[in-house]
């Protein structure tokens, strides 16, 4: 199988494994509107996703890329409705935007500064890329906190194993695909993801867990 094929494979593949993941908000969405409040979930996958999924949709524009265009428009759409949602149903609405609208600021600026300040291509692509890279690993290393939490008391009760394993897989794609573009801002933070997914599902065999939920 040649490059493009592999791309071509990759592309597809990758799309629909990112997607699927970005779905999965939908179980913590339906829950609320179930219960009609937003309990104890957090509304921080929400955001990141938005911003995150917002940048990538833009370097995506930037670099051309019609793959990483449609799964991060996707992927924005998802999140920004999973937010609606969770913000509608909130006690605190008014709190709650307080603390996004930093996030949302952010993108904007960084929106006007690719469309508006600066008319070189290259230099947009790179700044976009970094932001966007850098905001990918600050998402992957957030299990870092629960990491800690399973060696200290050897327990793997707090990691969703099915997000996990789906993670590695979604970093893995990516990566492989980052190799073929040539793109480190697309092959590092993914390199990360994928080193901290398996991370994570090595723990699973370290620390098993019975089928009565003791050690």
């Amino acid at each position: 199988m040649g490059l493009e094929s592999l791309k071509e494979s990759l592309a597809s593949t990758a799309s629909l494994s990112t997607v699927l993941l970005f779905m999965t908000g939908m179980f913590t969405a339906n829950k609320i509107l179930k219960r009609k409040s937003v309990g104890d979930d957090s509304y921080a996958p929400f955001i990141t996703g938005f911003l995150s999924c917002s940048l990538w949709l833009r370097y995506g524009t930037l670099i051309e890329d019609p793959t990483i265009t449609l799964v991060n428009t996707i992927g924005a759409f998802l999140h920004f409705s999973y937010l609606t949602i969770y913000i509608s149903h909130s006690k605190s609405q008014v709190g709650i935007l307080k603390q996004v609208t930093p996030a949302l600021l952010f993108l904007l600026l960084v929106l006007f500064y690719t469309y508006y300040l600066e008319e070189n291509v290259d230099i947009i692509k790179f700044h976009v890329g970094l932001i966007a890279s850098a905001i990918t690993i600050a998402f992957f290393a957030a299990p870092l906190t629960k990491l800690m939490h399973v060696i200290r008391y050897r327990s793997v009760e707090c990691l969703p194993f099915p997000m996990i394993a789906a993670s590695f897989l979604v970093s893995a794609q990516w990566l492989l695909y980052g190799f073929i573009l040539n793109d480190p801002f697309i092959t590092v933070p993914n390199s990360l993801g994928c080193f901290l997914s398996f991370v994570q599902l090595m723990l699973f065999f370290i620390y098993p867990t019975s089928t009565d939920g003791t050690k």
